[in-house]
């Protein structure tokens, strides 16, 4: 055990060392993949950035040649000059041209960014998409206790999608973007002087590599020291606090006053040296630009075939390319920095859905027009059975018909399986044994319920919008007229607005977060209303009449089984014994 022990605490330093891990790049890569990303525009876009770059240059090395009165030379670079016909140009002309081209490279540049944040945008708005359908499509596998912790899933898909995006896949596509610029400006260099591209490959490489895997190692191994040491620090001081009728011994006071003198002296120390280490690039990057240049000018002293132009050109290369280099270097440290971030959505994702939520909820036809289906329906359970993963079984051998015209209560004990067979009613769950058939046909579950059954839990959703928004799911301004008319009908049959009332104030009036502004049964009544203005022909109730008085009650019983005798199948889960008068067909676990 001590040796696998050590085994596994060297593996990780090992994994903490690396500047980036291939099994984080492959599952990056599976995430770009399932949201379809698109390769080939960025790279246009980083190519037509190059060019300029590359123009800009050209435009530069001559224009400074012209200023400076230097004569023509031969050479690779002069022959470009003299091809774009730049060196004809007279000086006026030659500083109108350099200007208007580094302005237009001043624009595509921000073109640039601005595609890679609309890019991060579209990502990270199919990821949550996805990430919400994974979840709808997974809590179908779980407990209903299980399912109350939810608050670690909406983290996931609100929160830590954004670090995703800010920390991972905007650095990755601007690291991409400046990728194909670098090689583009190193395919002109080499163009120019293959020669001095392999002497400043040689010369730049160690560098850059120690500043990587050196400087920014150190930079992050304090920083993640000093985090460590504030964490403690914290604990710490919240321990002394909530412990300070003990810390009135004097030997225990004294301790505890070294202690925090400590930790804070280690925190104060790791800090000290993380925020020296994250300033030290800048005066590195300027010992790079020194040796830089001291290549350049000794190359050109030395070879024939560099002359002024050239010199010109490659300093500007080389000034281009170091925050090029400095913001892919960034980008690895930003991935390696995110990681956790990128375990926990991959974690999340199920690798067998291949279609995003918008294929799913972007349903036009009955759910925005508030129609309803023609004919009959009919629910036929078939000796089914169901447990939850090493449990025993909740129901088991249960074969049962429910039809449009039926009021259906399912009643019993809590804690039977009341909520999960209503689950398994609907589709939600599957069975453990046998199968059920929505009119005569199998359902397929996929946490989707069929688009005639609407689910009202005991805990119903609300949304923190308008009335109007709650009861048509559809922001304010695409109801139409004859949709709003709509929801006011199905409010007032719910007994949620009454002739005397301002229908317009109450439609635009909010509920607050949760529906803070409503009372239990009223949030009942009002996600009744949005079942009925969906039309739905098989409304499934789980305890929707617990939160209210009798003669609510009555009147919610009541208006449930005017909507069973005009041909709905109304399902019901309640303890009230005065349902059983409403009801026609009851089941007991």
């Amino acid at each position: 055990m001590v040796i696998r022990k050590v085994t596994e605490d060297k593996i990780i330093k090992k994994s903490e060392r690396n500047i980036i891990n291939i099994e984080d790049v492959i599952a990056f890569y599976r995430i770009l993949k399932k949201l379809k990303f698109r390769l080939p525009r960025i790279c246009l876009a980083g190519i037509t950035l190059a060019v300029l770059e590359i123009i800009a240059l050209l435009l530069l090395a001559s224009f400074v040649n012209t200023a400076l009165q230097q004569p023509k030379v031969e050479g690779i670079s002069a022959n470009v000059l003299e091809y774009f016909h730049l060196s004809a140009l007279s000086f006026a002309e030659q500083s109108i041209v350099c200007v208007f081209v580094f302005i237009l490279r001043f624009f595509a540049g921000l073109s640039l960014q601005n595609y890679i944040l609309l890019q991060s945008a579209q990502l990270q708005t199919a990821l949550r998409l996805l990430l919400f359908r994974s979840a709808i499509d997974n809590r179908g596998l779980v407990t209903n206790e299980e399912q109350k912790a939810s608050g670690a899933i909406s983290d996931v898909i609100v929160r830590q999608v954004t670090h995703l995006g800010k920390g991972i896949l905007e650095p990755f596509l601007r690291a991409l973007g400046e990728l194909v610029i670098l090689l583009g400006i190193l395919s002109a260099v080499f163009f120019v002087s293959p020669i001095f591209l392999l002497l400043m490959m040689l010369v730049i490489t160690p560098i850059f590599l120690f500043y990587i895997l050196k400087f920014k190692g150190l930079s992050r191994r304090f920083g993640d020291k000093s985090n460590q040491s504030l964490e403690e620090l914290s604990e710490l001081s919240a321990a002394f606090c909530a412990g300070w009728r003990q810390l009135c011994v004097p030997v225990l006071h004294i301790n505890s006053v070294s202690m925090l003198s400590k930790s804070s002296a280690d925190f104060a120390r790791n800090d000290r040296l993380a925020n020296l280490l994250s300033g030290a690039p800048r005066y590195f990057l300027e010992l790079f630009l020194a040796i830089f240049l001291i290549v350049i000018v000794a190359w050109t002293s030395y070879s024939k075939e560099m002359g002024f132009p050239e010199l010109v050109f490659l300093a500007g290369a080389g000034l281009r390319i170091l925050p090029i280099v400095t913001s892919i270097s960034n980008a690895f440290i930003s991935f390696q920095y995110n990681r956790a971030v990128l375990n926990n959505v991959v974690n999340m994702l199920d690798p067998y859905v291949d279609k995003l939520l918008a294929q799913s909820i972007n349903r036009k036809g009955k759910e925005q027009a508030g129609g309803s289906s023609v004919g009959p329906c009919s629910i036929v359970l078939q000796n089914i059975s169901f447990k939850y993963h090493l449990q025993k079984p909740l129901f088991e051998g249960l074969s049962e018909e429910f039809h449009s015209g039926d009021f259906v209560l399912i009643k019993g004990k809590s804690g039977i399986g009341k909520t999960t067979l209503m689950d398994v009613i609907c589709g939600i769950r599957s069975p453990t044994s046998g199968r059920i058939l929505f009119n005569g046909m199998q359902h397929r579950t996929n946490s989707l319920l069929p688009l005639d059954v609407f689910y009202l839990p005991q805990e119903p959703l609300i949304i923190p919008k308008t009335i109007l928004e709650n009861v048509s799911m559809l922001e304010t301004e695409y109801v139409s007229k004859s949709q709003e008319e709509r929801v006011i009908s199905c409010l007032k049959q719910v007994g949620l607005l009454n002739s005397a009332s301002s229908s317009n104030a109450f439609l635009n009036s909010k509920v607050g977060p949760d529906g803070d502004k409503l009372s239990g049964g009223q949030k009942q009544r009002l996600v009744l209303a949005r079942a009925l203005y969906h039309g739905a022909e098989v409304l499934a109730l789980d305890e929707i009449v617990s939160g209210l008085e009798v003669n609510s009650k009555r009147q919610v019983l009541e208006l449930l089984k005017d909507l069973a005798a005009a041909n709905k199948l109304v399902i019901l889960i309640s303890h009230d014994q005065i349902a059983e008068e409403f009801a026609s067909k009851c089941l007991s676990l």
